[in-house]
């Protein structure tokens, strides 16, 4: 089979019984025959018409830059239906992201297909590093062309860009494995030539001007949940996490948390001065990159997440009396999935929410932000434990004397006596990480692989009052070896 895409055959074929068989005519006693038809009857008549194919091509997150020396990293967009394609001029890249703001078409050629939409040749969106094509999105001519609803939309009176995910072309294999192929925000339509023509100058003038306006991007990282063990032999992971956005990035928008698949982070990332358009569907994506941290010469990239953008998260600062400006507190956070290459190819998940601040004056000072650790309470979780089923052998050794491990992180309030500016004694609270745990008896009964505890297990610890700040309850298993001197966790979840 082939490694990737390689095109379309359109033929009709037809299945008949072998006593209806046209009239055959002998070659060889042992040979398949040959049909004889008249050229005519070969194929009917196709009614045709005049088609165009167009793309406003705004801007790209993520583009896979090469490290190779004297390699281009100038990048272009392509489209095609068939023989017919256009492309945008090359544009250099920054930190993976790029603007093009072009209009391209194939209104100038005459781009005749059949009426029957499902006869017309699949539509290509190609991303270019230099002149190869590194990576692609393709399309049918109807779902371009009709809504979901299966109504015609052609070309719409307004351009309506959104941002697609490409794919690596595997039989060019430009790219090395785990690399992000590159998103981009384009406007892409395919409809009759008449309908073009009527809608022509509303596209050609979305590209002309981008509008610029200065902001401020504050990036809120509450937790993450699930994430894959990225030390050899499942030694967990030490994720901290990167933002980019406009061309800016930031190495280390976290701090690293030690050995732990399911941190509490709670820390805000900022871009204090950075240049977008004015309308929002033209703002680019912010980019999130999950990273585990090594002692080696470098760290290990695990996975990354988008965010678009949104109308409410745009954000006028309001002006206090010291004249320094402030910003509400961030909406509630959603959870967003972590991925290599495509959607589902990797695993673990990001509670994330975003602000992306006007500053209509570049002299404006922004108060620093809050904290956004939630408020938290003391609480207790209950757990009744049956026991564990059909465990299997682990390191080449049948399980011997398992136990199961209930953990969860949360904090710990510590309450200290500080001096205020007056000198008076004062009472100040603070927040501690501390992870909260409790083990059940070992037990082999009525034997180690489906051995049977029954115990009820409390947890004492302190929780967020808002359920979706409540971290994962993480549940282990131990395997206690060599009467004690080895305790290997055997299983997680």
């Amino acid at each position: 089979a082939a490694t990737t895409y390689r095109g379309r055959v359109l033929l009709s074929t037809k299945l008949v019984p072998n006593n209806r068989a046209p009239v055959r005519k002998e070659v060889q006693a042992k040979l398949s025959f040959k049909r004889k038809v008249l050229g005519k009857n070969v194929a009917a008549k196709i009614r045709a018409q005049a088609y165009v194919l167009s793309a406003c091509v705004f801007s790209g997150v993520e583009l896979p830059e090469s490290n190779s020396v004297g390699a281009s990293n100038k990048f272009h967009i392509q489209i095609a239906c068939g023989r017919f394609e256009s492309g945008t001029k090359d544009q250099k890249a920054e930190h993976g992201t790029c603007d093009w703001y072009d209009l391209v078409t194939t209104a100038q050629e005459d781009m005749n297909y059949p009426e029957d939409v499902d006869q017309i040749p699949d539509i290509f969106v190609y991303l270019y590093r230099g002149k190869n094509p590194i990576s692609f999105v393709r399309y049918t001519a109807r779902e371009i062309m009709f809504n979901e609803a299966g109504e015609y939309v052609g070309f719409p009176d307004k351009p309506k860009p959104k941002w697609i995910t490409f794919k690596e072309d595997k039989a060019i294999d430009l790219l090395n494995d785990g690399t992000f192929p590159g998103t981009v925000l384009i406007a892409l339509a395919f409809g009759n030539r008449d309908d073009w023509t009527g809608d022509m100058e509303a596209w050609r003038s979305a590209v002309e001007s981008k509008e610029p306006m200065m902001y401020e991007l504050r990036t809120h990282i509450y937790q993450a949940r699930e994430l894959p063990d990225a030390d050899m032999g499942g030694g967990g992971i030490d994720p901290y996490f990167k933002v980019n956005f406009c061309g800016q990035h930031e190495d280390k928008a976290t701090e690293v948390v030690k050995n732990n698949n399911n941190p509490l982070i709670y820390q805000t990332s900022r871009f204090e001065k950075v240049t977008a358009p004015t309308k929002i569907e033209l703002i680019p994506q912010v980019n999130v990159q999950l990273w585990d941290y090594d002692f080696g010469p470098s760290d290990d990239y695990i996975g990354l997440f988008f965010h678009s953008i949104t109308e409410d998260e745009v954000i006028k600062p309001t002006k206090e009396a010291d004249g320094t400006y402030s910003v509400p507190p961030p909406k509630e956070p959603k959870w967003y999935n972590i991925f290599c290459e495509e959607e589902g190819d990797s695993e673990g998940k990001v509670l994330a929410s975003f602000q992306l601040v006007q500053l209509e004056n570049p002299g404006i000072v922004l108060k620093e932000p809050d904290p956004i650790k939630p408020e938290f309470r003391k609480a207790a979780i209950e757990v009744l434990c049956i026991g564990v089923r059909n465990m299997v052998p682990y390191n080449f050794l049948p399980i011997q004397l398992p136990s199961v491990r209930f953990a969860v992180d949360g904090v710990e309030t510590l309450i200290t006596m500080e001096k205020d500016e007056e000198g008076n004694p004062q009472e100040k609270k603070s927040l501690r990480p501390v992870s909260f745990s409790r083990d059940t008896d070992v037990s082999k009964q009525p034997n180690p692989p489906n051995a049977n505890f029954l115990e009820r297990i409390v947890i004492d610890c302190e929780l967020p009052y808002k359920s979706i700040f409540a971290p994962a309850l993480k549940i282990s298993c131990i395997d206690t070896r060599l009467g004690g001197f080895l305790k290997p966790e055997v299983g997680k979840m």
